[in-house]
């Protein structure tokens, strides 16, 4: 998560937002998709679950 967030500035969850855009960016470098594709994926919140993860283990 605070990988992603350091290359992107897109905070994510540790449940369900951050493998979903691990799984995307697996299937991409997988060449699961065509070349050249257009994705949408949809960030629909859910932060506050990442109250109950130690102060200090996220950089955001």
């Amino acid at each position: 998560m605070n990988e992603f967030y350091a290359d992107t500035g897109i905070p994510t969850d540790f449940v369900y937002t951050a493998k979903l855009f691990y799984a995307v960016a697996d299937l991409a470098r997988k060449q699961f998709f065509p070349q050249n594709s257009d994705l949408l994926v949809i960030h629909s919140g859910g932060l506050q679950g990442n109250r109950s993860l130690a102060k200090g283990s996220l950089i955001f």
